[in-house]
C-alpha cells in the first residue's frame, strides 16, 4: 500500500468522525529543533547537525472514552540538517539544508486529570506522512575565505537527491489548562522519528522536537 493511499484513507476516516460535544478543534505553533540521523556515518568532531525552524498545525481530536482520544494534526514544519555529508563533494565546507514540509500525523492520546483540577495531562503516539513543499541550502566555507552561498532547491528537478515524501512515528507530552468550560490553552512537546532516508544517496533520516503552545475548544 502506497504512502499516498494510506494518507487518503486516514484523512477520510478522521474527517468523517462526528463533530459532537466530545470533539476538540484547535491550533498550535512554536519552535522546532531538527537534525538528521546519519546512522553509522562518521562526522567531524563537534559537528553541528541541527537546524532551527518553526511549526504550525491545526488539531482535530475526538474522544472515544473518558481518557482516550484519536485525531489528526495537519500542519507545516521545517526540518533539515546543518551538516549534509556528501551533498557538495567539490565544496570544502558544510552545507545547511532546510526543508519545508506539509504533514498529516494521525494521533492517539491518553488524558489524565488530577483531582478534578483545571489541568489535563496527556501523552500521545501516532504515525504520519510528510510532503516537502520547498527547500533551500546554504554552502559554508569552513576556512572563512568565502561568504556563504545561499540558493533554493528545486525539489522537482531531475537529479535532486531529496525525497519529497517522508513518513514516520510521532510521540508527545502535553498539558492543557481550562480557561472556561469548553476552552483550553495547551503547552506541548512533540518528537518525530522518520523511518526512511530523505537523501537518495546517503543515510539521513529526519528527527525533530517541537515545543508548541496553542488553543483548543470542545464542541
Amino acid at each position: 500500500m502506497s504512502h499516498k493511499f494510506t494518507f487518503i484513507l486516514a484523512f477520510l476516516f478522521i474527517a468523517n468522525l462526528p463533530l459532537t460535544a466530545q470533539s476538540y478543534i484547535g491550533i498550535k505553533g512554536g519552535f522546532t529543533n531538527a537534525w538528521p540521523d546519519y546512522g553509522s556515518s562518521e562526522l567531524p568532531e563537534n559537528a553541528q547537525t541541527n537546524v532551527t525552524g518553526f511549526n504550525l498545525s491545526l488539531m482535530y481530536h475526538h474522544s472515544i472514552s473518558k481518557h482516550f482520544r484519536i485525531g489528526m494534526e495537519p500542519g507545516y514544519i521545517q526540518r533539515g540538517a546543518a551538516c549534509f555529508p556528501g551533498w557538495q563533494p567539490t565544496f570544502v565546507g558544510d552545507t545547511k539544508v532546510k526543508l519545508n514540509y506539509a504533514e498529516l500525523p494521525i494521533m492517539a492520546s491518553y488524558h489524565i486529570n488530577l483531582g478534578n483540577s483545571k489541568f489535563d495531562f496527556y501523552g500521545k503516539l501516532g504515525y504520519g506522512v510528510s510532503y516537502a513543499l520547498s527547500g533551500n541550502q546554504e554552502l559554508i566555507d569552513i576556512s572563512g575565505a568565502n561568504p556563504p552561498i545561499e540558493s533554493k532547491l528545486d525539489l522537482g528537478a531531475q537529479g535532486i537527491r531529496i525525497k519529497r515524501i517522508d513518513h514516520g512515528a510521532y510521540s508527545g507530552l502535553g498539558i492543557s489548562y481550562a480557561i472556561s468550560e469548553k476552552s483550553h490553552i495547551i503547552l506541548a512537546s512533540d518528537f518525530y522519528f522518520g523511518f526512511q532516508n530523505y537523501d537518495k544517496i546517503n543515510v539521513a533520516k529526519n528527527r525533530s522536537v517541537n515545543v508548541s503552545a496553542g488553543y483548543i475548544r470542545c464542541f
